[in-house]
């Protein structure tokens, strides 16, 4: 064999496995390259379902803190008055608590009848200087159908009104000399809210004796 053809041979042997080194080479990187892809999107899709778990705690986590706080709570729920052996009125409603109900700033007026020991708590509250403004709340703590219908025997004829929602049964009725009560029976409890009428008349009188005997009644039942 001539020198020509041996060194053409080697050549193209030489040529060969250059091509065998260079597709090797190719192979390998193309290989890592689809690793390192697939290791990106792996990481990418644990990243995007932290994100998505983590997105959904928070939704659950508002939505509870949204029921919590819709959540309506009930007024007057207890059936026992939370307040202690010979309370006083004072102890169950504040002047401020009726001003923010008049819109007027209110002064306690004390009540002769007031009997607190023997379960008979009474007091006012009224606008100072202002004649007739005197709103009175009374309470029998063991008042029962007796005290609740009291009020009746004085009571302008054909003046009561039957008062849905507050107490086990209530009714608003009035009075010769032009004061208006609202009068609720919860157990044997009887509680009994006396104003004029002339005097708050930017109420409507249902609405504003309820709105007094409510406030009074939430706290003696907290």
């Amino acid at each position: 064999m001539s020198s020509i053809k041996r060194t053409l041979i080697a050549i193209v042997i030489i040529m060969a496995i250059i091509a065998l080194l260079l597709i090797s080479g190719c192979k390998a990187s193309t290989e890592n390259t689809i690793k390192s892809e697939a290791s990106n999107v792996s990481v990418s899709d644990n990243s995007q379902v932290a994100q998505e778990e983590e997105e959904t705690v928070s939704e659950e986590t508002i939505s509870e803190e949204t029921l919590q706080a819709e959540e309506p709570v009930s007024e007057g729920v207890n059936d026992i008055i939370t307040l202690p052996d010979g309370w006083v009125l004072t102890d169950a409603i504040s002047a401020e608590e009726v001003a923010k109900i008049t819109g007027e700033a209110m002064k306690y007026f004390p009540e002769a009848s007031s009997a607190a020991q023997d379960g008979k708590p009474a007091g006012s509250y009224l606008i100072s200087g202002k004649d007739g403004s005197k709103i009175g709340f009374y309470v029998f703590v063991n008042g029962g159908e007796e005290e609740f219908n009291n009020p009746r025997n004085f009571m302008v004829e054909g003046s009561e009104i039957k008062v849905e929602g507050i107490g086990d049964l209530a009714y608003l009725c009035d009075f010769e000399n032009g004061s208006t009560a609202i009068v609720i029976l919860k157990g044997e409890t009887v509680i009994r809210v006396l104003w004029n009428p002339a005097i708050y008349n930017s109420f409507e009188k249902e609405e504003f004796g309820k709105a007094l005997a409510v406030k009074l009644i939430s706290n003696m039942y907290k």
